[in-house]
């Protein structure tokens, strides 16, 4: 089953199991009635069921301002909590703590402050993947202890709804995370000078108003954050194309370990010439979507492409005499007869080699402009 078709089925079943939870707390309360005493147990029983359901709505509530920052949404949690406007769910508690919501507040604001320059944004991101766990750890500790309270204890719906529940505030997390990731992506691989600062500044905005709602406004923050988990859903798979992307060049271009000694040869090579494959990105061939993970070779005098390492399943590019390899910050740019293609940082090493055997042109500035943190 495909990503977002599972996705949209918990969030169908997180929906029935909702309607449920409220047909079984009416039903209780009318079987009740026929006992004064168990009428006053009820009565409770139902106000207490209502708290529980709407701590429910506040998990659902948080997923978006977590999914874009969680540092910043976890420290504002803590100030409010701290104040007395929000209360922290179990496992949560030490939010309310100065030195917790303060602490994570900083290191929020200094991961923008990275993430506001092209050159420190790679640095950035690779540290921030631990930010990314810790906001679904922080998801998992607030949608469990209300799913387990408000199902097993109340609603009696069993462990398959608890588990529901929780994997739904998980999945909505992700999609909403990974939409965040496509568009700092975008931002960062933009020719546009302080885009990245301003695209920070939006994002700190927006996650603050999101906290905001999800403290005084609940169920606005409910629906709000339920519209962006549906956007996110819709463009899941442009947002894990982009993630990919960027995970590999970044990776490439913070550790030059990962460059390789030798050009690559596999088995259906015939000719001293021939190599492949290559892990590549769409530039703009036609028959994949634009930055998409691609298998480059080169046999007896042409360019061939694949979406997997097997040549049987590749197809020749319409060639030139006139081939250029550019180096660029994020890797080279291969230009075949208007077709362009992104060779990642890992090959430098072999990239003359490349150029040689397939008589391209190497253009574009040397090692020496190299960003700092892309040299040994």
């Amino acid at each position: 089953m495909k990503l977002s078709r599972l996705i949209w089925v918990i969030l169908l079943f997180f929906f029935v199991s909702a309607m449920t939870a409220n047909q079984q707390t009416h039903a209780s309360r009318r079987v009740s009635s026929s006992q004064v005493t168990k009428k006053s147990k009820a009565s409770r029983s139902g106000s207490s069921r209502t708290t529980e359901f709407n701590r429910l709505v506040m998990s659902t509530a948080v997923v978006a301002p977590l999914g874009i920052n969680p540092l910043i949404a976890l420290g504002a949690l803590g100030f409010a909590a701290h104040g007395g406007h929000w209360k922290a769910p179990q496992g949560l508690e030490p939010l309310s703590s100065p030195w917790v919501w303060g602490a994570l507040l900083f290191l929020g604001l200094m991961l923008k402050f990275g993430r506001s320059f092209k050159l420190t944004k790679p640095i950035a991101e690779f540290i921030g993947t631990s930010e990314s766990v810790l906001g679904l750890i922080s998801i998992a500790l607030v949608a469990w202890p209300v799913t387990e309270s408000v199902v097993s204890t109340h609603l009696q719906a069993g462990l398959a709804t608890q588990a529901g529940l929780l994997a739904f505030g998980l999945m909505a997390y992700s999609v909403v995370c990974a939409l965040r990731i496509a568009f700092d992506i975008l931002i960062w691989i933009s020719p546009f000078p302080m885009v990245d600062a301003a695209f920070q500044v939006a994002k700190l905005v927006v996650t603050v108003g999101l906290v905001l709602l999800a403290i005084f406004f609940p169920w606005l923050a409910f629906f709000l954050n339920l519209a962006i988990i549906f956007v996110s859903l819709l463009a899941i798979r442009w947002a894990l194309r982009l993630t990919q992307f960027a995970g590999i060049l970044i990776r490439d271009l913070v550790w030059r370990s990962r460059r390789v000694a030798e050009l690559p040869q596999d088995n259906s090579t015939s000719t001293i010439n021939d190599f492949g494959p290559l892990l590549i990105f769409n530039g703009n061939l036609p028959d994949w979507p634009a930055r998409s993970k691609l298998f480059l070779w080169r046999h007896k005098g042409k360019w061939f492409v694949a979406a997997k390492a097997e040549f049987e399943a590749s197809r020749a590019l319409d060639d030139s005499t006139d081939a250029v390899l550019k180096r660029e910050i994020l890797g080279f740019t291969l230009h075949v007869n208007g077709r362009e293609l992104l060779i990642p940082l890992r090959y430098e090493p072999v990239i003359s080699e490349i150029a040689q055997k397939s008589g391209a042109r190497l253009e574009g500035f040397t090692e020496t402009f190299i960003p700092f943190f892309g040299r040994s």
